[in-house]
């Protein structure tokens, strides 16, 4: 078996924010699934929850060691636990699994991702 690969990346929620703003539809839509947007769009506050889906998807690339995947490749999902975790997309990494840990507080958002295989 491969050993685990890690990657890591934090965001400053208020750049998100930003760019939701400015690009509205088209930035979420170029990055996040639809399931990703639904689930964000409840919230009272989207952008912290959009800001640690980003976060979550350049620590996937990170933990792949690539730069040609689309972020709206990377699905952040939600497991009937309430933990969160990663659908990838991308039929060149199939038997990639992950583990996936998220976390935002007032101004930024981080996240930590394993990928086995």
């Amino acid at each position: 078996m491969t050993p685990a690969k890690l990657g890591i990346d934090i965001i400053e929620i208020e750049r998100i924010d930003a760019l939701i703003q400015k690009e509205g539809q088209r930035f979420l839509d170029r990055l996040f699934s639809q399931e990703e947007q639904e689930y964000c769009q409840r919230k009272s506050k989207p952008a912290p929850h959009y800001a640690a889906r980003f976060a979550a998807k350049e620590a996937v690339i990170k933990a792949l060691e690539v730069r040609d995947i689309a972020l709206k490749d990377i699905v952040v999902t939600k497991k009937e636990s309430g933990a969160v975790g990663i659908e990838l997309r991308d039929q060149r990494f199939e038997g990639v699994e992950f583990s996936l840990s998220i976390t935002h507080s007032r101004d930024y958002a981080a996240a930590v991702v394993q990928a086995f295989g």
